[in-house]
């Protein structure tokens, strides 16, 4: 029986550590990657920057440029924020000025939804590649430290090929 004490608890702890954030950065960027490539489906409509204002995210400790956005869909206005799902950056923090044109790309299942990029871009791959890399990491080390374990404890009674049965490591 393997007996998690025999373990090195702190390795263990480290590659469960990585394995979370590996699986959840991974599930992160993926769910962006795809949510950005599924983008370049969407619609043109015409749109206008109502707004650009730098906010300050604390949570995140950095200021970034929010945009704020009108279109109208089937005689709907509606209101926009998000410039991309991909990550980029400070994309269009020149271009969209208060009362520019742009063209909007919305969603053809949700006209709520809509962005002034489409599709992704390399950095999000590039993010994938890292979370993943960190993912298979943790499955690696934990793979080892729980084999090692288990090579460790092996059993205490080994049935030989007559059928009886001899002590082993009776330490």
């Amino acid at each position: 029986m393997l007996r998690f004490s025999d373990l090195a608890l702190d390795k263990i702890g480290l590659s469960l550590l990585l394995v979370g954030i590996g699986g959840a950065g991974t599930w992160h960027y993926g769910h962006v990657f795809f949510k950005s490539k599924s983008t370049s489906d969407w619609r043109a409509v015409p749109g206008q920057i109502v707004d650009a204002e730098y906010t300050y995210d604390a949570a995140i400790g950095r200021a970034y440029k929010r945009f704020s956005y009108e279109y109208e869909v089937s005689g709907q206005k509606l209101n926009g924020w998000r410039v991309s799902w991909a990550n980029t950056g400070n994309s269009g923090v020149g271009l969209f000025t208060p009362g520019a044109a742009v063209s909007v790309y919305v969603n053809p299942d949700d006209a709520q939804e809509a962005v002034l990029i489409q599709g992704s871009d390399f950095w999000t791959g590039v993010q994938i590649l890292i979370c993943l890399s960190v993912l298979l990491l943790g499955i690696w080390l934990l793979s080892l430290l729980l084999g090692e374990g288990l090579s460790d404890r092996s059993l205490s009674h080994e049935r030989l090929s007559d059928g009886s049965s001899s002590e082993r490591d009776s330490e």
